[in-house]
């Protein structure tokens, strides 16, 4: 766990060492009252003399400046570093915690439950394998002897236990999380607009039926 903890500090300080490295700081303009009252009566001052068609280089100075092509380069480095950063991170804490449980001396292996708390569990002790039932007490059923069927069974943990901690897929999960919170976003923001489309409609159709009824009386009553 204090190898972990320390991976994850040294990835957030990496973090902010790339976004501070690549951030330019820029001054903005002193916005106090007082120099929005001289810039007011310095535009009605510009406005009341004629005004001259400034060069193109004048232009181009007074423009601002834009994100250039070199900062968006950066900018995709710096991402690519830190996913590169985090993609061998996670393989560090995955290769160290997969070294942790090999030197346990009792894992939880797997199991299913059977009934009202009751479960039938794989322990794995030392290089055996056991089969016991979880209940009132806890009952040795069987013990695997066939070290090949044995080996299976671990392959088969460890197996699942890395796709769990696999860069790759957390970056699936993390895109497919993304996914499903834009979908609400769009479902909410369409069921909006239905329902405001559906109030503006029938808000013109009690007009209408309000206008003809005025016209039937109106008629009514010039004959």
């Amino acid at each position: 766990m204090r190898v972990i903890q320390q991976s994850v500090k040294i990835l957030l300080l990496s973090v902010v060492l790339v976004i501070g490295f690549h951030t330019e700081v820029k001054a903005e303009p002193d916005d106090s009252v007082k120099n929005m009252f001289e810039q007011e009566q310095q535009n009605v001052e510009e406005e009341s003399e004629p005004q001259e068609i400034p060069s193109n280089e004048a232009v181009d100075e007074s423009g601002p400046a834009g994100i250039t092509i070199w900062d968006f380069m950066k900018m995709i480095v710096a991402t690519i570093f830190v996913i590169a950063l985090l993609y061998f991170l996670l393989k560090f804490i995955n290769k160290k915690s997969h070294g942790y449980r090999d030197t346990q001396l009792i894992q939880n292996i797997g199991g299913a439950p059977v009934g009202s708390n009751r479960s039938v569990q794989i322990i794995k002790v030392g290089k055996r394998l056991l089969i016991v039932g979880v209940g009132e007490n806890i009952q040795l059923l069987k013990e695997i002897d066939d070290e090949e069927e044995a080996r299976e069974i671990i392959e088969e943990h460890n197996h699942k236990i890395e796709q769990l901690a696999r860069p790759s897929d957390i970056v699936t999960k993390v895109i497919e999380r993304t996914k499903a919170f834009q979908k609400q976003d769009q479902e909410k923001e369409k069921r909006s607009f239905s329902s405001h489309l559906k109030t503006q409609l029938d808000q013109i159709t009690k007009q209408r039926k309000k206008m003809y009824d005025e016209m039937e009386k109106k008629g009514s009553e010039e004959k």
